[in-house]
């Protein structure tokens, strides 16, 4: 399967809404991260203004026919230290079991990452088998934490 991953854009907006309308779970999940929203278009109006401002980065992963399936975000939250910022997920409905949280997770740590952070943080719900795998899959490792749910960190490291 090929898939492209892109920083978030204005460009996003129909596809991104189709999905967060059609999944009401993963609308909830983004909308976390954001004060509370109408409706999808001032969602989006809020994670770009979110990124413009510095310290949070959002992308999408896009399937060879334009499909958005996954989303994920870098951030910083109150749960992380100076040099760290927060991974948040979620891959489309149809889309999960399917390799596309590990595709998005790996290209995202290939290209996107180099110069955010020294250290990526993730914490999830002990429950979330499917998370776990993807993290441990692309080389993040189970960490002491202070908050609930399991803390998984990756070390940045540098291209020289």
């Amino acid at each position: 399967m090929q898939t492209f991953i892109e920083p978030v854009a204005r460009s996003h907006a129909f596809e991104l809404f189709q999905w967060l309308d059609n999944d009401i779970g993963s609308r909830e999940f983004i909308a976390r991260s954001v004060p509370p929203c109408a409706d999808c278009t001032e969602l989006l109006d809020q994670l770009l203004t979110a990124v413009r401002n510095g310290g949070f980065h959002a992308w999408v992963l896009r399937i060879a026919s334009g499909e958005i399936i996954a989303y994920a975000e870098l951030k910083k939250t109150d749960k992380v230290s100076t040099h760290e910022l927060e991974l948040i997920y979620v891959v489309a409905k149809d889309w999960r079991n399917k390799s596309a949280g590990t595709t998005l997770i790996r290209k995202l740590l290939a290209s996107e990452v180099q110069g955010l952070c020294d250290v990526i943080v993730a914490y999830i719900n002990p429950d979330n088998h499917a998370s776990r795998q993807v993290l441990i899959k692309n080389q993040f490792t189970e960490a002491p934490g202070t908050v609930e749910g399991i803390r998984y960190v990756y070390e940045v490291k540098s291209r020289q």
